[in-house]
């Protein structure tokens, strides 16, 4: 790799000494929309900025936040149209900027899972963003072929199928996480401990491996990582009756096929190779920016309560 990266350089330091060499292309002002759209929440947000020149090559030298206010922001979802507003956060890094953070919210969007849904934003100078998708469809989860109780076993303990419910290919990201719950000063905290699909040795090292998207329709995690993370809630505590244990919930994410694609040139990236060329993607008209939309669904698992004692903690009497 070491000697890849100097031929690298020293190919662009030939170039450079044979002819006039600009790392900087001419400058062209874009507008840029964002909008991720969570199809199960009422709650939305926009963003509407535009590019921006520097004087140099660092980009992080520019202080002064690009967002575009007074556009005019309209979501429509079948017949039903929305109205966003405008909006503003504390920043919590004001290294480089410190205004609050803008943006644009609607509060009001119905439940959207496999619907048409558009955007457009009408801004100050008259130009107008625009974008659509189809928001995917709840998928339908396969409970005869999926784990219901969690409990010792053979490998893998937990398995859980989905079917899906079109002919089109969304990508799938699904994450395991143990509700857990622990007194603290006299008052019952909720708690969440995330699991993941595998555990490596790299040399003296362990590395947690967490799901990615994908296009497959189930997941599977062994009993090596269960036990893992029901003995990493309580960690060294010795009051393990202080913890008491709820249920398992698989997450399950649907991305539109916008974000899907995203997804997969992201994961086709090899970052053992030299790319000269940045993920550049782009589905709205007049400028820049990603609209996409995403379906968020839960499937529970009970934990058997003989599992449960068995790290020395306790039910929780509310699951």
């Amino acid at each position: 790799m070491k000697k890849l990266t100097a031929i690298f350089f020293m190919i662009l330091l030939i170039i450079a000494c044979d002819e006039d060499f600009e790392i900087k292309s001419e400058f062209t002002e874009n507008y840029v929309l964002t909008c991720i759209i969570d199809a199960g929440s009422p709650y939305q947000v926009a963003t509407i900025t535009r590019s921006y020149d520097v004087e140099g090559y660092d980009p992080f030298s520019n202080t002064e936040d690009k967002y575009i206010q007074g556009a005019e922001v309209s979501l429509s979802v079948g017949w039903a149209d929305y109205q966003f507003k405008d909006s503003s956060a504390t920043r919590s890094d004001t290294s480089r900027y410190r205004i609050p953070v803008k943006f644009y919210y609607t509060n009001e969007m119905m439940d959207a899972d496999g619907w048409d849904i558009s955007i457009e934003a009408l801004l100050p100078d008259g130009k107008r963003l625009s974008s659509s998708t189809r928001v995917p469809q709840k998928v339908i989860f396969d409970s005869e072929n999926s784990t219901s109780i969690i409990q010792t076993g053979n490998d893998p303990i937990v398995y859980v199928n989905w079917e899906r419910r079109e002919e089109e290919q969304f990508i799938f990201d699904p994450r395991l996480k143990i509700i857990y719950y622990k007194f603290e000063n006299g008052i019952k905290q909720r708690f969440e401990k995330k699991v993941p699909i595998r555990i490596l040795q790299n040399r003296n090292e362990e590395v947690l491996v967490y799901s990615s998207p994908s296009y497959r329709s189930f997941i599977t995690y062994t009993n090596e990582v269960i036990d893992r993370a029901m003995h990493e809630i309580a960690g060294d505590d010795p009051d393990k009756g202080n913890y008491y244990i709820g249920n398992a919930v698989l997450e399950l994410f649907t991305f539109d096929r916008f974000l899907s694609s995203y997804f997969i040139e992201l994961l086709s990236l090899d970052r053992f190779s030299i790319r000269l060329d940045q993920i550049d993607y782009n589905n709205v008209e007049g400028g820049l920016g990603v609209f996409g939309a995403f379906v968020k669904q839960s499937y529970e698992m009970n934990f058997n309560t003989a599992f449960i004692r068995s790290f020395g903690y306790n039910r929780n009497s509310d699951d």
